[in-house]
């Protein structure tokens, strides 16, 4: 049995721009008779991908009795509740179709938001990718028009709970049984702007099914399948540990 362990650094990789998606040159052969098992061990980056990010920033709403539909962008930034809402009043009311005065607060006790609009409105859920951050409905966003509307749910403006890690190799988990690119669940526990990290003392628990190993993708994957895209100046380091038997 041989152990080799990887430390990999994203700044090294054939994409350093896109350190949440980088591609390794490895050049590695193993015995054909080997089996080969591999894990993360470590994994850490920066906590620095903002909830609102290009893929979570738009809101569609109808207004005045849908004479108009309507597309919102949210500026991508980390905001608290009150600072959403007054960008929210701000960008509504600078890219309303029908002259409608927008208001928008947030209740910090309750911590939801409620909209005001001297016409009606309507937020939809097609179109809308914002909704789970804002605290409406996603499968619905507001059944009908209202003139006054209070989100159901809280504002959610932590982000994602955690990013998957995918590799590029045909895996197989030896604990479940069942074929996966996922190396490891990485939870964020860090602050934005501070170092999130991944520790794991746990023998290797993917089987991998080849002799060569010449490349190797990694990827982050937020809870919803978006890339976890950090900024070009951020960098992501792993430890793999391969066991050969």
């Amino acid at each position: 049995m041989s152990t080799t362990y990887l430390f990999l650094n994203s700044r090294d990789s054939l994409s350093p721009s896109t350190p949440h998606n980088s591609e390794f040159f490895l050049g590695m052969r193993f015995n054909e008779k080997s089996s080969v098992k591999l894990a993360l061990e470590q994994c850490s980056f920066v906590s620095a991908v903002y909830p609102i990010n290009r893929f979570y920033n738009t809101l569609v709403v109808e207004e005045n009795g849908a004479a108009s539909t309507t597309t919102f962008t949210l500026t991508p930034n980390t905001y608290n509740g009150v600072e959403v809402a007054a960008h929210l009043q701000t960008i509504m009311n600078a890219g309303t179709q029908e002259s409608t005065t927008y208001t928008v607060s947030y209740d910090m006790q309750s911590k939801k938001l409620t909209f005001t609009g001297t016409n009606d409105f309507r937020v939809l859920a097609e179109g809308s990718t914002c909704l789970h951050i804002l605290g409406f409905d996603e499968a619905d966003g507001m059944r009908t028009a209202e003139t006054t509307y209070t989100a159901p749910h809280v504002v959610r403006l932590d982000g994602t709970p955690y990013v998957d890690v995918i590799s590029s190799l045909s895996t197989r988990n030896v604990s479940s049984n069942s074929y996966t690119n996922v190396v490891a669940r990485v939870y964020i526990t860090a602050s934005f702007g501070y170092v999130n990290s991944y520790d794991s003392s746990r023998e290797a628990l993917l089987d991998f099914f080849n002799n060569e190993l010449s490349s190797l993708s990694l990827r982050l994957i937020d809870a919803r399948g978006n890339p976890y895209e950090l900024p070009s100046t951020c960098e992501v380091a792993y430890t793999l540990k391969m066991v050969a038997m």
